[in-house]
């Protein structure tokens, strides 16, 4: 398969991608469709940010805040991101806020109808859940739960080159994003407050008037604890960390580009599904073109026959224009070809059942009778699986395997089909159809039917599965392969062409059947 990819060309590519489409289409699907029901489930939520500031200017330095921002390496620089998210001061933010309140169900009215049904749902759960405990664990399991939502809710950003750094709240109402940025800030505040005024304490005493306007302070930033936008000048505080943009309500929520992930999405099953579509056409062993098949069996290609949704016979059934024009086709070339070298019969046989080479031997006959003017017989020696008697529409049920072992005569088990075709069909026998092929009679009757005939068409079984095929072509002038694109494997034909030996010169060529023209003719003519 590797040889024959590296000769491959555009037309052999496309080829691919056209048969393979289904696992193309059904890639971009399943990858598009996970990616709306993750967009789906993904509520939206708004984020607001409020911009800090590290001055570090303490009546008792502390050693951080000198290193904080010194390098954006430096280790110390995560201890604002401690800070902000420690307990002591996001515990203020929920009692302040009581976000132990907030129900289970909260996100139910900003989700989607699907996401409302699972929010729903776990909620409930959580409550039977929450029932089950005493009143006083219910209380203090909600407010662990509401001060990890709310850790989870915060992001913070130093930036870069400054003493500057950002804490982003997410929240699915807007209002609340807002609210909740503004209320851990300022309790961010009066934590760095607090610990100023514990260490003013230590040094200058809790009378001293330094420690006096830093506990007023520390009340009054409390009482600013709302959440509500103050002014700038009341929102600064006299802490060394300073609030120098407080959070608004944002607008928009957070920016998914919903649209150009569900292009990407699409784009990247496309791909997907191509790159699937190379690997399982690498894995699959079957024939796929009648370019390959000459190459693998190096055995002419005398015709390609279009795949069709169902078999029978021509006279019976309408068929596709391209089917007929197959068929005239391989008519034709096996007319000329007869004409060359006089042969008069020919075995039509595949290699594995399902191939369509009964069928095609039927319709091949109607075809070559009608416009070559011979007179064609179809001789059914498929004596394990018959069928044309059904087929054909044919009422005796005599036919080869009685003319074999002497209960019929030749003109008893001949039935005209259509002027110029006749057919003998398989007939009923107990005993082992190579006995009765490889007997003597049967050597007999064929020399009588090229007497009789100009052409005689030999149904046979599967060439890989049964020896009656070989045994029929060295009676026969000439064999014909039927493999059928998709379905016959390389190696199996291969191996059922080695083991004609000697009569490998018998072989006439190759009939690819089921052939699928998968590229539009538009543009195979472009290629």
């Amino acid at each position: 398969m590797g040889d024959l990819m590296n000769q491959w060309t555009m037309r052999d590519y496309l080829r691919v991608l056209f048969r393979q489409q289904k696992i193309i289409i059904t890639s971009t699907i399943i990858v598009t469709g996970i990616v709306i029901i993750g967009l789906m489930l993904n509520t939206k939520v708004y984020e607001a940010q409020v911009k800090m500031l590290v001055s570090g200017e303490k009546e008792v330095a502390s050693l951080y805040y000198k290193q904080l921002f010194e390098t954006d390496n430096n280790p110390e620089s995560l201890t604002q991101i401690e800070i902000v998210t420690a307990n002591p001061v996001l515990e203020r933010a929920v009692k302040v806020l009581k976000l132990y309140d907030r129900p289970f169900d909260y996100e139910y009215k900003f989700a989607s109808p699907l996401k409302r049904y699972l929010v729903e749902y776990f909620a409930h759960q959580h409550e039977k859940e929450m029932e089950q405990l005493p009143p006083e664990k219910q209380k203090l399991l909600r407010f662990r739960q509401a001060l990890d939502a709310l850790r989870k809710c915060i992001k913070v950003e130093p930036i870069k080159e400054t003493n500057v750094f950002t804490i982003h709240v997410r929240d699915f109402d807007a209002q609340q994003a807002a609210i909740l940025a503004n209320v851990v800030s300022r309790s961010y505040v009066i934590f760095d407050l607090e610990q100023q005024l514990a260490e003013l304490k230590l040094k200058y005493g809790p009378k001293h008037p330094i420690v006096l306007q830093l506990r007023d302070n520390i009340d009054e930033m409390t009482n600013n604890l709302s959440g509500k936008t103050l002014p700038d000048i009341e929102s600064i505080g006299p802490a060394s960390v300073k609030i120098i943009q407080q959070a608004e309500v944002p607008l928009k929520p957070t920016s998914q580009h919903r649209f150009l992930i569900v292009i990407l999405a699409f784009l990247t099953g496309i791909f997907f599904g191509m790159v699937l579509s190379f690997i399982f056409e690498y894995m699959d062993q079957s024939i796929k073109s009648s370019g390959e098949a000459e190459d693998l069996l190096k055995l002419p290609i005398l015709g390609n026959i279009p795949k069709i949704l169902r078999w029978g016979m021509l006279v019976n059934s309408k068929f596709p224009q391209g089917y007929i024009k197959g068929l005239n086709s391989l008519a034709d070339h096996i007319s000329l070809l007869q004409t060359e070298s006089g042969f008069k019969s020919m075995v039509l046989a595949g290699c594995h059942p399902k191939e369509g080479a009964s069928s095609l031997a039927a319709n091949l006959s109607l075809i070559a009778s009608e416009y070559s003017g011979k007179n064609v017989l179809l001789l059914e020696a498929n004596l394990r699986h018959p069928n044309f008697q059904k087929l054909f529409k044919v009422r005796r049920e005599a036919g080869l395997a009685d003319l074999l072992t002497g209960q019929k005569k030749l003109d008893e088990v001949v039935d005209e089909v259509k002027s110029g075709m006749s057919l003998i069909t398989a007939g009923k026998t107990n005993l082992n159809p190579v006995l009765l092929l490889g007997s003597t009679r049967m050597n007999q009757l064929m020399d009588e039917l090229k007497d009789r005939f100009d052409l005689i068409v030999i149904d046979a079984p599967p060439l890989a599965d049964f020896q009656d095929g070989y045994l029929l072509s060295s009676l026969a002038d000439k064999t014909l392969l039927v493999v059928s694109e998709n379905r016959t494997r390389r190696q199996v034909a291969a191996k059922v062409v080695d083991a004609f030996g000697g009569l490998k010169e018998k072989i006439l060529g190759v009939i690819l059947n089921r052939r699928l023209y998968s590229i539009p003719n538009w543009l195979y003519q472009q290629l």
